[in-house]
């Protein structure tokens, strides 16, 4: 039976779902609050508020119009049985705001893939398990995180980033390209391998940062294009 109006308020437990829900009107997720959908579709007709974090499996069927300026989704693969291929939901132009993968399973080890260009509007993290491109754009207003556990396969994909890049993780470049296109500093965490690597001109003056006394290697092309009239400062 579809719901007039959802809202998850509660910010001190996880409200996990054990049947599809169907809103008919609004859904609401709170500030502090954890919606795990655990392989249920959802489907919203009405207005998705979300400045909660919604968990997924990522088996799931969402249909919704995404709210692209607060929230963020995080897809934690089923777990159990033979390992899957799980396509990341492309909503849109701009497909998340905040966005996790964290297949922390012991068990099995689900691979989570693009199936269209990734748009994020803030942060994107790979904590746990592998994230494979499969050459589609990637591109994140926010910053990116390549947690220590986890693996990003970056085939011959185009990362723009807007803020700040940091590899604990494994990295595995392909004949892909970062480019590093924010209006204001940036930074360059970890010891990173990368095929190319861009500078971008954003027509503003600051500064791009590199871990102190880590190694930092190119293999294809590096190109550090700074505005006319701006000052651009690389510190390692």
């Amino acid at each position: 039976k579809a719901l007039n109006d959802f809202q998850n308020a509660n910010s001190s437990a996880v409200v996990t779902l054990a049947d599809a829900l169907p809103v008919s009107g609004d859904m609401t997720t709170n500030a502090n609050s954890t919606t795990d959908i655990t392989g249920n579709d959802l489907t919203v007709t009405g207005t998705f508020s979300h400045d909660g974090t919604i968990q997924l499996e990522g088996t799931e069927t969402v249909t919704l119009t995404q709210d692209t300026d607060s929230g963020t989704f995080e897809y934690l693969g089923n777990g159990t049985g033979s390992a899957l291929l799980i396509d990341i939901i492309d909503f849109g132009a701009t497909d998340y705001y905040n966005l996790i993968v964290n297949d922390a399973s012991a068990s099995n080890d689900d691979t989570f893939q693009l199936g269209a260009a990734l748009g994020i509007a803030n942060d994107f993290t790979v904590t746990d398990g592998t994230f494979e491109t499969d050459d589609f754009a990637v591109d994140v207003d926010g910053s990116t995180l390549i947690d220590i556990n986890a693996v990003l396969e970056a085939s011959s994909t185009t990362f723009n980033v807007g803020t700040d890049w940091r590899t604990l993780g494994t990295f595995n470049v392909g004949t892909s390209t970062v480019i590093l296109d924010g209006t204001g500093d940036q930074d360059v965490f970890g010891a990173n391998s990368f095929y190319n690597l861009t500078l971008a001109n954003t027509g503003a003056t600051r500064t791009i940062g590199f871990e102190e006394d880590l190694t930092q290697t190119v293999a294809g092309a590096f190109n550090a294009d700074f505005a006319a009239g701006q000052f651009g400062t690389i510190r390692t």
